[in-house]
């Protein structure tokens, strides 16, 4: 939808597992071509951006890897990174360059998408060691034509710095909300906005995060250690009923949310 909105690309072959799938986006102006065997719709293909969940990403590498034509350029939006890269390189696949577009909501499905979901976001770009640079300079400039901000990394890199700033608060807020729902249901009746701009996030697919969380679980794990960490020390504050430094404290988170915007 994005490509199509600025004219980047001639044509867009859709390749999708479900027919009904299939059928809604052929019903588009955005897609000109749709299939449901993969080598069919990357036949043609300069430019492939896989968009499977990210349990099935590195198994689709490993299909692809056996037909691709050398000169397609290859890359995705998975939410990890490090286990993708290291499936593409194990399937000799040279033209592989990881994404990560930081774009969305909780919300899912094609009903949802829209053409400017990516406009001032930030994507991490990383390189598998060894591969062409070439190949990553495009993919770089495939997301800053859809006016994306690129930041590069390795995927190493990229899977400590989204356990902490995407992977860990979404889980956090599911925590909440598991122990809230563990609470008399007619405590809800009492919440307010803060409650809800606070939990949207938990509402984001189960199965999505679940695979996210396998696929990043050493670098989430490690974040939760920090977390754990900042807790304690809340919770020192609070039992010392040291007024003081606990203003201090919250202080210094209303600077970090505040440079956020």
């Amino acid at each position: 939808m994005a490509i199509h909105a600025r004219k980047l690309a001639r044509t867009a072959s859709i390749w999708a597992r479900r027919e009904e799938s299939r059928k809604a986006c052929l019903a588009t102006p955005w897609c000109q071509e749709v299939s449901g065997d993969l080598e069919e719709a990357l036949r043609k293909a300069e430019l492939a951006v896989l968009c499977t969940p990210v349990v099935h990403l590195t198994e689709m590498l490993g299909e692809i890897g056996s037909f691709l034509s050398p000169d397609c350029l290859v890359t995705d939006v998975g939410s990890t990174k490090a286990n993708i890269c290291q499936a593409a390189s194990e399937a000799k696949l040279t033209s592989f360059v990881g994404s990560h577009p930081i774009a969305g909501s909780e919300k899912t499905g094609l009903e949802n998408a829209r053409a400017n979901l990516f406009a001032n976001s930030p994507c991490f770009v990383t390189q598998i060691e060894n591969n062409d640079s070439a190949h990553s300079e495009k993919v770089a400039d495939f997301w800053q034509a859809l006016e994306m901000k690129v930041i590069r990394s390795t995927p190493e890199e990229h899977d400590q710095i989204l356990a902490h700033v995407s992977h860990l608060p979404h889980l956090l807020v599911s925590t909440l909300c598991h122990a809230l729902g563990n609470r008399p249901k007619e405590w809800s009746n009492g919440c307010g906005q803060g409650l809800r701009d606070t939990t949207r996030i938990a509402a984001g697919s189960p199965a999505i995060w679940t695979d996210i969380a396998q696929q990043n679980r050493e670098e989430i794990l490690k974040a939760l250690d920090h977390f754990d960490e900042e807790s304690r020390s809340l919770r020192i504050l609070l039992e010392e009923n040291d007024s003081e430094k606990l203003f201090r404290w919250l202080d210094k988170s209303k600077v970090y949310r505040e440079s956020l915007d």
